[in-house]
């Protein structure tokens, strides 16, 4: 695939997986044997866990919506830095468990897709997780008293 396809696929996941939440759309797009990478969610490694994370998330934050500040690509990799924004009115499963708050995020964060026959293979995810706890108060903010 070029890199505008690429670009594309990436374009479609964030649209219809994570702003749409088409979960149904995910087995299409990841391989059988995709690997997912964050450290702040080392559970997360397979299609399965990866999909079950994103369900999650969506859950936790049903307005939940991503928006891609830059999308760039090299070969069979796409390059991407993120702001995500949302409102937890559902309970957190990962990466740190935790009741809803109520109070809305906006976090930011880069992603590094791998892409063969179409398919994500394996992407490297990082993302202000700290900053996400401390906007919902479940982490102080430095300076505040913990």
């Amino acid at each position: 695939m070029s890199a505008e396809e690429n670009k594309a696929l990436v374009r479609r996941l964030i649209e219809e997986v994570w702003n749409q939440g088409h979960l149904a759309v995910f087995d299409e797009l990841y391989a059988p044997d995709f690997l997912f990478h964050d450290p702040g969610l080392p559970h997360v490694r397979t299609r399965e866990e990866d999909k079950h994370w994103i369900a999650g998330i969506l859950g936790a934050f049903p307005d939940f919506h991503i928006t891609l500040d830059d999308v760039i690509a090299d070969g069979d990799q796409v390059v991407v830095r993120l702001t995500a924004r949302g409102t937890n009115t559902g309970d957190i499963v990962a990466p740190r468990p935790h009741p809803a708050t109520g109070k809305q995020v906006t976090i930011t964060g880069i992603a590094i897709a791998r892409i063969a026959n179409g398919q994500f293979v394996e992407i490297w995810h990082q993302v202000d997780w700290l900053g996400m706890f401390q906007q919902l108060g479940l982490i102080p903010a430095r300076g505040q008293a913990g």
